[in-house]
């Protein structure tokens, strides 16, 4: 429970109400040992998630239609935790914490069940984005990952050692690292939306010769489509993002 000290007051949209739920979710989650409470610049993300968090539970006691369009921090947030390695319990965690802290402040704000419904759903409205967020990096680690295991695969079966190397490759084929020049310029060109066609006339090759290109590069790259391609390369650093 938050120390009646804190909040004086009803917390119908009163600053030292919110700041006396976001102190008391931020001793506990310290009190735990939880990550979020150990760096001032994950504090002040919390607390500025429980002031939406707050705002958006009032605006649903109050009538007032919660606009589900609004650009929500919770993508924000949880690609951002992913990047600090902020295991998804202790958001949960937090999450929990939250929503029996507020519903002990706001208790008086109206029916005890209506309270919390709104409490629930604006807690919801951070969480589910955030957690979206986290999985979209760990996905993107994990296709870098996986392409990089297939390039060394393709590079163990079509590179050939130096002692069999015996001169020059192809022309139009001579390798630059991952890609060859030759699908380095068709890859350059699928990011800028050409047709096969179009690559194929302005390369002055075949449009096989394009797709043929076009099926090497997915292999090295482990893509399965000419979007996850291009993005495969912005992260590599083939192509400019």
């Amino acid at each position: 429970m938050v120390p009646s000290a804190h909040s004086p007051e009803p917390s119908n949209g009163r600053p030292d109400a919110e700041s006396a739920i976001a102190d008391e979710l931020v001793r506990r989650l310290r009190a735990q040992g939880n990550a979020l409470a150990a760096d001032p610049v994950l504090v002040e993300q919390l607390r500025a998630q429980v002031g939406v968090i707050l705002q958006r539970t009032r605006d649903r006691l109050s009538g007032t239609a919660v606009d589900a369009a609004r650009p929500a921090g919770g993508e924000r947030v949880g690609r951002a935790r992913a990047g600090q390695n902020i295991h998804p319990v202790d958001s949960l965690t937090a999450a929990t914490l939250l929503f029996d802290i507020a519903l002990t402040e706001l208790q008086h704000d109206g029916d005890a069940v209506e309270v919390a419904r709104a409490l629930n759903a604006s807690i919801m409205d951070e969480v589910v984005p955030a957690a979206l967020g986290y999985v979209d990096v760990l996905l993107e680690r994990i296709a870098v990952a996986d392409a990089e295991e297939h390039l060394g695969i393709w590079r163990r079966l079509h590179v050939p050692s130096p002692e069999t190397a015996g001169g020059a490759l192809t022309a139009g084929t001579e390798s630059t690292g991952i890609l060859t020049d030759r699908e380095l310029q068709v890859i350059t060109m699928i990011a800028q939306a050409y047709t096969n066609r179009e690559i194929s006339a302005r390369l002055h090759i075949a449009e096989g010769t394009v797709k043929r290109h076009t099926t090497n590069i997915y292999a090295k790259l482990g893509a399965t489509s000419r979007i996850d391609a291009v993005r495969t390369a912005v992260r590599l650093g083939l192509l400019r993002g």
